[in-house]
């Protein structure tokens, strides 16, 4: 794949980098089916959320920069240029929220991000702001 000048180029992802980034999505507890999104708890080790304070900076579907403020016990990466923001948190359950343009903040059940979620994000249209997931304390994988 080189451009007609025959200066070589790389064509794209390799196989190896493909297959590190969808096991981290499910490290991350990120699994598609059925058109939505699970987030499961299971694979994600409770050493990854940071110990103090930081800024976590990302660009939005728009191309605009933002930052936001995590608190220690959190961890956040991006999918479809969507935060999701993990928190490890003492409490027996699950439990998302999905922050919207319009300032609605809708609590997903049963930790599926549903079709029509499923699609904002996909199509990265800036309707979801970002997604905060709490995840139970004792479902994360504990480490040396």
């Amino acid at each position: 794949h080189s451009p007609e000048n025959g200066v070589a180029r790389q064509p794209g992802m390799t196989g190896q980098v493909k297959e590190e980034l969808l096991t981290r999505l499910g490290e991350f507890g990120l699994f598609w089916a059925d058109q939505a999104i699970d987030i499961l708890p299971g694979l994600l080790k409770a050493n990854e959320f940071i110990e103090s304070p930081t800024a976590f900076a990302y660009m939005d579907p728009t191309g605009q920069w933002h930052s936001l403020n995590l608190p220690a016990g959190s961890l956040a990466f991006t999918l479809a240029q969507i935060p999701f923001v993990y928190f490890r948190r003492d409490r027996a359950e699950l439990a998302i929220r999905v922050y919207m343009s319009d300032g609605e903040v809708r609590h997903v059940a049963e930790g599926r991000l549903p079709p029509e979620l499923f699609a904002d994000l996909c199509q990265r249209n800036n309707r979801i702001l970002r997604i905060e997931v709490d995840f139970p304390i004792d479902s994360l994988l504990v480490t040396e």
